[in-house]
């Protein structure tokens, strides 16, 4: 039920070399304006002039290699996974 992403540097490139660039957690798929329990996953946000709406967050179910994900209005491809990862989703 959580994610983290990291990101592969090439060495000398210049770029920071800590590649993590959304720590390990329960990843909104509409981020959240206002408070959400992360334990349970149950919680609210708003958007102005609308009702407010209850948060889904993304899962095992959600994420496929060569699938595209939208994080925080960031496109992501999802072109590999670890090998715990890989016996997870052949199970």
């Amino acid at each position: 039920d959580t994610v983290e992403i990291l990101e592969v540097n090439k060495p000398n490139t210049g770029r920071d070399p800590f590649p993590v660039f959304l720590r390990r957690q329960r990843l909104p798929k509409i981020p959240q304006s206002s408070f959400v329990n992360h334990e349970t996953g149950e919680g609210e946000f708003s958007i102005p002039g609308q009702s407010k709406m209850q948060t889904s967050f993304f899962s095992d179910r959600d994420l496929r290699v060569g699938k595209r994900i939208r994080v925080y209005n960031r496109d992501f491809f999802l072109y590999a996974c670890d090998k715990f990862t890989r016996e997870h989703y052949q199970k």
